[in-house]
């Protein structure tokens, strides 16, 4: 009796122990479960907190990038402190009598009457900055045109003296340039100028002052092509504007009593010059005389003289006697005060073509020095015209002497 109640007791605990283990193992599976789970969570939990992250930064980046295209865009809008840049060719472009006798208080004077009209002008636009800032360079010979002035009695020395340190010191950015004796020293100044400002966004406007002068049209042309004709404005001070340059058709504006406008008036002990082109007769002793120098020191080089044709003198004589002026007939002007050709013939079709020929058997200057010819109308020859197999090559005795001239 007592051995089966053991073996029950012992089968009991048995079972009981069974049944503890098992709720031991599948506690111990769970917990397993339950581990992997969290790992899975934290890996979970991981991966989103990267991507969050990423998330985050992708915002800020946005949000950074808003914030400069707004701040772009509102510098568009307001466009502030930009600048107007003035070129003046002190050739052509002689301010009004009165300042100049003024001296220095006329040099400032000129300076306010010039900033005065180039903000009246940007006020008119639609698309103005906020802010301008004005820079000016006035491009002169002082000694030729201070001669000049004096000579017609137009002021003193001193008066124009003070009258350039009035104007430059009128303002920070006001500067009066003097540029040397040669022939064009002003055009290739402000050529140069024109080319490396008006990229520029900075650069509103580049007001020109060379109205009178052809020299500048393929300079503003090329600026044109490049997209710039918006930014250029013409500054009218003559009453006949050079043909080529008028015929670009930019924009203009004019600034009332600041230069004169037809030559020089009259003055104590000056010569008058008379109220229209100075340029309409080109007789041959008149062209090298000193009244005409007076006239291209002033004035520059001279139109063109196809509106002239009428005052020219009709000669149909098979020789010329002198030879014409090859510049004058085909580039409209001759800057060669002591030149002793003729400038007063109306020539044929036939004669021109001849002229024409002759020119181009002359070399370009440019072509002789292994240089790129930077004009367009250039009447000069570029390149023998014999080529390689020219007979004078070989015994130097060739006009052609460029490196590519045989080309």
């Amino acid at each position: 009796m007592d051995e089966n109640i053991g073996s029950d007791l012992q089968q009991e605990w048995l079972e009981i122990h069974d049944r503890h283990e098992n709720v031991i193992l599948r506690i111990l599976e769970e917990n397993r479960v339950l581990h992997d789970k969290v790992e899975q969570l934290e890996s979970e939990k991981f991966t989103l907190q990267k991507a969050f992250s990423k998330l985050r930064q992708e915002v800020e980046d946005s949000e950074s990038a808003k914030r400069d295209l707004q701040s772009k865009l509102a510098s568009l809008t307001h466009r502030e402190e930009e600048i107007v840049l003035t070129l003046l060719d002190g050739d052509g472009y002689i301010f009004d009598r009165t300042l100049l006798c003024k001296g220095e208080s006329g040099g400032r004077e000129a300076a306010q009457i010039l900033t005065n009209g180039i903000m009246r002008y940007i006020a008119k636009q639609p698309d103005r900055p906020s802010q301008v800032v004005l820079w000016t360079m006035w491009f002169l010979s002082r000694e030729k045109l201070e001669a000049t002035l004096v000579r017609s009695g137009v002021c003193s020395q001193e008066q124009f003296r003070y009258f350039m340190k009035g104007f430059s010191s009128a303002h920070p950015l006001f500067s009066v340039v003097d540029v040397s004796d040669g022939k064009e020293a002003a055009d290739a100044k402000i050529r140069e100028h024109l080319r490396k400002f008006i990229k520029h966004r900075s650069f509103y406007r580049v007001i020109l002052g060379v109205d009178h002068d052809n020299g500048y049209d393929v300079a503003i042309s090329a600026e044109m092509t490049n997209g710039y004709a918006n930014r250029m404005v013409l500054l009218r001070a003559h009453s006949n504007i050079a043909r080529q340059i008028e015929a670009l058709q930019l924009g203009s504006m004019s600034i009332d009593d600041l230069f004169l406008v037809d030559g020089l008036g009259p003055g104590p002990s000056s010569v008058v010059l008379p109220q229209r082109d100075p340029w309409s007769s080109f007789k041959t002793r008149a062209y090298a005389s000193p009244v005409m120098e007076k006239r291209k020191s002033v004035y520059g080089s001279p139109p063109s003289p196809i509106d002239t044709l009428a005052s020219w003198r009709r000669d149909k004589a098979p020789t010329r006697d002198p030879a014409p002026c090859h510049a004058f007939y085909l580039t409209k002007r001759c800057c060669d005060k002591d030149c002793p050709y003729g400038h007063d013939y109306e020539l044929s079709e036939q004669e021109l073509q001849k002229l024409t020929q002759w020119a181009r058997a002359q070399p370009c200057s440019y072509a002789t020095e292994g240089e790129r010819c930077p004009r367009l109308d250039c009447i000069y020859g570029h390149k023998c015209s014999r080529g390689s197999d020219c007979p004078f090559r070989w015994n130097g005795t060739c006009k052609f002497t460029g490196p590519d001239s045989h080309d």
